[in-house]
């Protein structure tokens, strides 16, 4: 995993996501959420309380993976104070662990650092905060440098992991950020059954997206589609393999 973000970085922008959900939610938990029609801002609320909560129970002394347990979702006049109160405990316990290479436990068990958390909080909150958003007007883009990091956290951590209903025939997808610096935002990407592979770089694929990184980002988490980018090659295979691997 490489990381172009410090600690700092990855907990401002937590906290900066989390803040954009307690202030749209506020007096509008009943509102459906237009990115996630199952949802109201009370569920988009509930949800990323509930993660970071996992977080704190991940940072604590003698916690068991085996064992963690999973709290009931408070009543809906109890949702913004865990938010606000899961979100501060989380983000202040990563900040006294104070190195990106500190262990802690994730669920990939691929690795186990703060950097790996960090990162996923980053990108879970910049996702539901742009959800919240919309629920306003129109959501503002996502910082690139958080877009950036959450797509080579999709290809890396979750695609992999989704991949097993992907199609046998192997398909190659360059990954263009048109706001990338100093060579970030440029992948290859080989998806196949079972198998991702993520090289940093320029290099032709089956398929090219060129595209700012907040929007590169909200694809690969089915928040946008194909057709409102600029797209060469198969854009109809990588629409099918992003399909397969919707969370």
């Amino acid at each position: 995993m490489q990381l172009g973000m410090d600690l700092d970085g990855y907990l401002a922008e937590a906290q900066r996501g989390t803040e954009l959900i307690l202030d749209t939610a506020t007096g509008r938990l009943d509102v459906q959420v237009p990115s996630c029609p199952d949802w109201t801002l009370a569920d988009l609320v509930a949800h990323a309380g509930a993660f970071f909560d996992m977080w704190v129970q991940a940072a604590s002394d003698g916690f068991d993976p085996a064992a963690l347990p999973r709290p009931p979702r408070p009543p809906d006049d109890e949702l913004l104070a865990r938010l606000r109160d899961t979100s501060t405990a989380a983000i202040d316990a990563l900040r006294r662990m104070g190195d990106l290479d500190a262990p802690l436990w994730n669920w990939s068990g691929a690795d186990e650092t703060v950097g790996w958390v960090a990162r996923r909080m980053a990108a879970e909150i910049a996702v539901h905060a742009w959800d919240a958003e919309g629920v306003v007007g129109a959501p503002g883009e996502v910082p690139t440098d958080v877009a950036i990091e959450g797509v080579e956290e999709f290809f890396e951590a979750f695609a992999p992991m989704l991949s097993g209903g992907l199609e046998d025939e192997l398909v190659t997808v360059h990954l263009h950020a048109t706001d990338g610096l100093d060579g970030a935002g440029e992948w290859l990407v080989r998806l196949a059954k079972g198998s991702v592979d993520l090289e940093h770089g320029h290099a032709k694929g089956d398929v090219a997206v060129r595209a700012p990184a907040s929007e590169l980002f909200l694809l690969c988490w089915g928040r946008r589609d194909l057709a409102s980018l600029e797209v060469f090659g198969e854009g109809d295979r990588l629409r099918a393999a992003l399909e397969a691997m919707r969370i």
